[in-house]
């Protein structure tokens, strides 16, 4: 198990959101359901940047969502400019956990943790997470588990 460092946000992604007229529902804020799609943005965005996606896919790997959770603190209106962050604190054999933000003028809107499992796209059956994945997460200030366990002597 890979886990960050305490304050550190391993794999960091920053991507500018677009909120599009058809992302706005009867209460005249951004729908609900949008949250989970720009999540798979940022999710997907963070991947690009830090593993090889198109060569995972051509091997038959796939990212399968296990559980998304939202925390919406603050709407996002139509004509706002949101700013979206994704990291990843913990890396497992299989899974990965994501975090996410989403927010408007430095204000966080939206808080959202996501966990995936690493799959062979034929057999759906557990696959190691991505080396690649793996190796840039400990670059970016991040520790095993072992190593973040206090000496006791």
């Amino acid at each position: 198990m890979l886990r960050a460092v305490p304050g550190a946000r391993p794999l960091l992604t920053e991507m500018g959101i677009t909120v599009q007229p058809y992302d706005i529902d009867l209460a005249a804020h951004v729908n609900n359901v949008v949250y989970v799609r720009w999540m798979e943005d940022l999710r997907l965005e963070l991947l690009r940047r830090h593993c090889p996606m198109q060569a995972l896919v051509e091997g038959g790997m796939a990212a399968v969502v296990a559980e998304t959770h939202i925390r919406y603190r603050k709407p996002v209106q139509p004509f706002d400019a949101p700013l979206g962050r994704v990291w990843c604190p913990e890396l497992g054999k299989v899974t990965a956990e994501f975090h996410a933000e989403i927010a408007v003028n430095g204000d966080i809107c939206t808080q959202i943790t996501q966990r995936v499992m690493f799959v062979d796209m034929n057999t759906m059956k557990a696959l190691r997470t991505p080396q690649e994945l793996r190796d840039n997460f400990v670059l970016m200030n991040a520790t095993t588990e072992e190593e973040s366990k206090p000496c006791i002597s």
